[in-house]
C-alpha cells in the first residue's frame, strides 16, 4: 500500500491512477506465470484461456493491496466477459512454449480454449516472492471447480464495473469494497430496530 500513498496529493486530495506498473523482469515473470498455472490446471478439465485470464488478473490485484505492488504489473481492460490483460495474450501467442489448443468435452456446450505449456516453470522461484507464489496459488484452487461462465460472473466486481468498456482498470481498484448482498434477514433486522 505504500504505492498508493505515494500516490495521494495531500494538498489537493488527487490520486494518480496506476493502470500498469514497471516490474523488474516483468515479461519472464509474466510467461514464468502463464506457465506454471497452465501446468498446475494440464488435468482441469475447467481451465481455458478465460480462467487464465481471471487468475491473473485476481491474482495481480490481490497481490497490490496485500502486498502494495502487482506481481506481473500488466495493464488489465474491461472486456465483456471481465477483466483481460492482453500482454499476457501476447505472450502466449509469442513464446515457444505456449499455445492455445481449441478441446471439445461432452460435458461443455461450447469449444474451450486451452493454454498448454511445454516446458515447466523452471524461472518461477526465482522471479516470484513466496508471498507472491501464495497468492497465485490460492487463486489457482479458488477457481479450480468454476466454470468459465462462473469465474466470468464472479469477476465483474467494482473494479470491472467501475470503468467503460475496453477501458484500462486501475490497480487502485482493488482497494474497492464489493457491494454486500442485502437478504430479507437484513431489512427484517432494520425494521425492528426502525421507530415506529
Amino acid at each position: 500500500m505504500s504505492e498508493l500513498a505515494g500516490a495521494v496529493d495531500r494538498e489537493h486530495g488527487v490520486l494518480e491512477l496506476h493502470y500498469s506498473f514497471d516490474v523488474p523482469h516483468g515479461w519472464e515473470k509474466l510467461t514464468e506465470l502463464i506457465i506454471h498455472i497452465a501446468n498446475r490446471n494440464r488435468d482441469n478439465r475447467k481451465f481455458g484461456k478465460l480462467k487464465l485470464l481471471k487468475i491473473l488478473f485476481h491474482a495481480d490485484f490481490r497481490a497490490y493491496n496485500e502486498l502494495g505492488r502487482p506481481i506481473t504489473g500488466i495493464q488489465y481492460r474491461r472486456f465483456p466477459y471481465g477483466p483481460v490483460g492482453t500482454d499476457a495474450l501476447n505472450a502466449i501467442e509469442q513464446d515457444e512454449h505456449l499455445a492455445f489448443k481449441e478441446t471439445y468435452y461432452p460435458e461443455f456446450p461450447h469449444a474451450q480454449i486451452r493454454v498448454l505449456a511445454t516446458r515447466e516453470a523452471t524461472r518461477l522461484t526465482e522471479l516470484l516472492g513466496a508471498d507472491e507464489l501464495e497468492i497465485v496459488e490460492a487463486e489457482i484452487r479458488r477457481m479450480w471447480d468454476m466454470s468459465a461462465e462462473e469465474v466470468s460472473s464472479q469477476s465483474h466486481g467494482s473494479a470491472w464495473g467501475n470503468v467503460a468498456s475496453f477501458a484500462p482498470i486501475p490497480y487502485e481498484s482493488a482497494f474497492l469494497a464489493e457491494p454486500a448482498e442485502v437478504g430479507e434477514a437484513d431489512f427484517a433486522a432494520i425494521r425492528d430496530i426502525l421507530p415506529e
